[in-house]
């Protein structure tokens, strides 16, 4: 039996092993919804809201929580903008061996933070050859209808994957291996959007507030402008706007929004020992993950992808260490890990819309650059750029550390140190494509009056 009291260390702690990693129910599988087995551990609203692993520790906010995979750092940077994860890697539950998570009077080695210590250790492989596969399925088909719903929300989830470990050489060197794969489609929910009828993109403002001529301040006759008198680049972008499938000119477009994720992880670890006295392990994680969400109406160019945001994140993490014993009383420990991250929001779209349809005023460079500027006019649901698109970060992460414990006597002494270098280097600009403005002031003669897209078609 354990004892009922450590005497060895003053750290409060707990750890969470094999069978509960692999057998407690996850929605989402992933180790740090289990972060809250611990005592006083407690999900942020962040975590609730966005669906990862924050957690407050003792009142701590979640970013002075320090994670550690396999004795080395694992700690992310860009988290709070694209990441939205606080790790460099987070391993499937299936390649973990277990996780420990210490909230209190933790040892100087996890300094960092004030908040908790979160170290975990990919498995690695034994004698006997191992292996296992699983399937989790969501799918509305085997849903209730929710009381208020006509049908049940549409959703079409699958998380798979698989781990396999054996011997390369018995007793000498193993292997590890797992692969875990997501694949997420959500239709989403039905929105209504304000488009221009089209009466309406043929000058005919009659169903709209009267428009003046703003070069001499006469009423357009009929409310209607001529088309002689419209902007030939307004004229190409008016033909972006879908149709109105529905009547009137307010909520007068019925489109549904959609979202759709794909991603993929994998570990490799290779275990070997050398003599009673030495060991090494290598591992390499690798993440690779992309989704893309609609942000408005579908647009009738590009076929629906301008108005799309896409974002794609990889990382890498490669970890190695060495053990060596030099006798009975003292242990070394080498840690080395580099950690690679590269996290970009991007167009829908490759092609550049500004320079296809003539868009004067831009910069000789953004002509090459994929999307166009952000057209927002009062009435009509906004057609163009998004604020922080692109958006592109890297995060480079190099630690490494070495340990020494050594028993003296009734005495324990651990020493040692550590280098650590990051590189976070990033391009973002809130309105990379520059905005226009169109509120019908052009158009007005008194108040009630002036169109918006008037001032757009001129």
């Amino acid at each position: 039996t354990s004892p009922l009291l450590q005497t060895a260390e003053g750290s409060l702690g707990t750890v969470v092993g094999r069978r509960v990693l692999t057998e407690f129910p996850l929605n989402g599988r992933s180790f740090q919804d289990l972060l809250s087995l611990g005592a006083g551990v407690v999900p942020t609203t962040r975590a609730t809201r966005i669906g990862i692993g924050d957690v407050s520790v003792n009142g701590v906010r979640y970013q002075s929580n320090n994670y550690v995979l396999d004795g080395a750092d694992n700690n992310s940077n860009i988290f709070n903008s694209q990441n939205n994860d606080p790790t460099a890697y987070a391993p499937p539950p299936d390649a973990l061996s277990e996780f420990k998570v210490l909230t209190n009077s933790y040892s100087a080695e996890y300094g960092r933070g004030a908040g908790a210590a979160i170290s975990a250790a990919i498995r690695s492989g034994t004698n006997e050859f191992h292996g296992s596969a699983y399937e989790f399925l969501r799918n509305d088909k085997l849903d209730a209808r929710n009381f208020f719903a006509l049908q049940p929300a549409k959703l079409r989830r699958n998380q798979f994957g698989g781990t396999f470990g054996g011997p390369i050489v018995r007793n000498k060197s193993f292997f590890f291996f797992s692969y875990e794969g997501r694949t997420i489609r959500t239709p989403g929910s039905d929105a209504f959007g304000n488009v221009p009828t089209v009466e309406a993109t043929s000058g005919d403002l009659g169903a709209y507030k009267r428009v003046f001529d703003p070069t001499n301040g006469a009423p357009f006759p009929n409310n209607r402008i001529p088309a002689s008198r419209f902007d030939p680049v307004s004229v190409r972008l008016s033909k972006m706007w879908p149709q109105p499938n529905l009547g009137g000119i307010f909520r007068n477009y019925l489109y549904r929004t959609s979202s759709r994720d794909n991603r993929g992880k994998y570990d490799a670890r290779v275990d070997h020992t050398f003599s009673t006295k030495d060991s090494l392990f290598f591992r390499l994680s690798v993440q690779q993950q992309k989704s893309d969400t609609n942000r408005g109406i579908p647009l009738e160019v590009d076929r629906n992808n301008v108005n799309r945001n896409v974002q794609e994140t990889n990382q890498r993490s490669a970890a190695a260490g060495q053990t060596h014993v030099f006798g009975p009383s003292a242990v070394n420990e080498f840690r080395a890990v580099f950690h690679w991250t590269r996290s970009d929001v991007r167009w829908g779209t490759n092609d550049n819309i500004a320079a296809k349809f003539s868009v004067p005023g831009l910069p000789a460079e953004l002509l090459s650059t994929p999307g166009m500027p952000a057209y927002a006019i009062s009435g009509m649901n906004s057609i163009g750029g998004a604020t922080y698109n692109p958006n592109l970060m890297r995060e480079q992460t190099l630690q490494i550390k070495d340990s020494l414990f050594q028993i003296r006597g009734s005495h324990t002494i651990k020493v040692g140190g550590e280098f650590k270098s990051q590189h976070i280097p990033f391009s973002v600009a809130q309105v990379a494509m520059g905005s226009f403005s169109f509120t019908g002031v052009f158009t007005a003669s008194g108040a009630g009056t002036g169109e918006g897209f008037g001032d757009f078609m001129l």
